[in-house]
């Protein structure tokens, strides 16, 4: 019987071991987890005083069979929620972003796109909330069995493209900043 349980716990820790082994995961060099987002990831504008610059990201451990990535980041807080930045079309292959690459198109892997944000660009757009409590940018990347997310059109916006994500995501990451004034 002392054998049996051994041998079975064996099993399971060695499962354990390998399911961890090939968890997908998100971590920023610029915030940890439930961390305060540094002033470069703060908005410019009046009540602003950041450097509007997207966090350099990394991740690990897709799931096979993963042909894209597709990002997002949103202000649940936010009154009726905010959606920051959103990044489709992002190949297999890659595993990070730099900070930066929420610039413009052109600072992003080839063949990946922006969509359209809260804000009407298909940029980054820093944290900035209101005075009060602080509010939580949640960063989800998404692996997909496809090149991009169907339905979405040529010109997404960033709702549109985290659901049509969402929906057809194998595997899902998540990492989030937190900010207030």
């Amino acid at each position: 019987m002392a054998f049996r349980t051994a041998f079975l716990a064996g099993i399971a820790a060695a499962v354990s071991a390998g399911a961890s082994a090939h968890a997908f995961e998100i971590t920023s060099r610029d915030f940890t987890d439930g961390g305060r987002l540094q002033t470069a990831q703060v908005g410019v504008g009046a009540n602003c005083r950041g450097g509007n610059v997207s966090p350099a990201l990394a991740w690990k451990g897709a799931p096979p069979g993963t042909r894209s990535f597709a990002l997002t980041m949103f202000d649940p807080d936010a009154h009726g929620g905010v959606w920051h930045w959103a990044v489709f079309g992002i190949p297999a292959g890659t595993s990070g972003l730099p900070a930066h690459a929420g610039a413009s198109d052109a600072s992003l892997p080839k063949g990946a796109r922006h969509a359209v944000n809260t804000h009407g660009k298909r940029a980054y757009s820093g944290a900035c909330p209101p005075a009060g409590p602080p509010h939580r940018y949640i960063i989800t990347l998404y692996a997909l069995k496809t090149a991009r997310p169907a339905g979405i059109g040529t010109e997404p916006e960033a709702a549109a493209l985290d659901a049509a994500a969402s929906r057809e995501a194998i595997g899902k990451a998540r990492i989030t900043g937190i900010y207030g004034k």
